[in-house]
């Protein structure tokens, strides 16, 4: 049921007769009326809190899609700082002769490994090297001591 208030000092009276405060919670308020027939408090009340509904459900979202475009815009701004961060890395490592982390690591573990062959050959070498030197020197005594003994025999 609606009811009509014709005339404005009606509704001057009845603003006087209505208060309209926050309670301690944030999304509640308090709507009184007095002075006025039930059914009529109990209307104007209804409106008033659907208006109320209303327009705080337009502020959510037209708050909420100021957010959406706030973040969209640093999304982008942020992808934006990213591809320049990342050229101008690959700038520097053009400019500095920088090999990629991967495959310097990579390069070092192959110049790592080559070498640990390399010492190994030559240790095997060395051992080698020193059989003949043994070979030779004791190929050398024997015939040492054969030619002394041929010489003293002389």
């Amino acid at each position: 049921h609606s009811t009509n208030i014709n005339n404005t000092t009606d509704l001057s009276g009845i603003l006087k007769q209505l208060s309209v405060f926050e309670t301690d919670y944030s999304h509640f308020i308090h709507i009184k009326i007095t002075a006025l027939e039930p059914a009529t408090a109990k209307t104007i009340t209804n409106i008033i809190a659907e208006e109320f509904v209303n327009i705080t459900n337009h502020r959510g979202i037209e708050e909420i899609e100021q957010i959406k475009e706030f973040v969209h815009e640093k999304i982008k701004e942020t992808e934006d700082r990213i591809k320049e961060t990342e050229q101008n890395l690959v700038e520097f490592k053009k400019k500095n002769n920088v090999i990629a982390t991967d495959k310097t690591s990579a390069f070092l573990a192959e110049r790592f490994t080559n070498h640990t062959s390399e010492l190994e050959a030559l240790k095997m070498q060395l051992e080698e090297n020193q059989k003949l030197v043994t070979f030779f020197e004791k190929g050398q005594q024997a015939t040492g001591n054969e030619s002394n003994s041929s010489f003293s025999t002389i």
